[in-house]
């Protein structure tokens, strides 16, 4: 009989923001030669937000993820990266609209 460990249910979530991280740029130049450290945080299971971190040999931060539950499958509501200066959002579903900058455009 041997111990096989269990897998965990949000290596598909974790591998999935990977993606996006690597196609994105600004992540790079945000933590130049980054590693990630898989070890998932779960910040709130409804909806489900999840933690893990990203650190360079300068400095650390972290990355967290939405979620929302559509029937079997979980869906990516929105992917942030902080580096405990600034944050910066990767991937927003449902982007914030800001109707002052309509104003500021000058489309009026």
């Amino acid at each position: 009989m041997g111990f096989t460990q269990k897998p965990n249910p949000y290596d598909e979530l974790v591998q999935q923001c990977m993606q996006i991280m690597r196609k994105d740029d600004r992540v790079s130049r945000m933590f130049q030669d980054y590693q990630m450290d898989t070890h998932v945080h779960i910040k709130s299971l409804d909806p489900l937000e999840i933690q893990f971190r990203i650190q360079n040999d300068r400095k650390q931060g972290v990355v967290e993820a939405r979620y929302k539950q559509d029937k079997d499958s979980r869906i990516l509501q929105k992917l942030s990266i902080s580096d405990g200066t600034k944050t910066m959002t990767l991937f927003d579903r449902n982007p914030p609209t800001h109707p002052r900058k309509w104003f500021q455009l000058g489309f009026f």
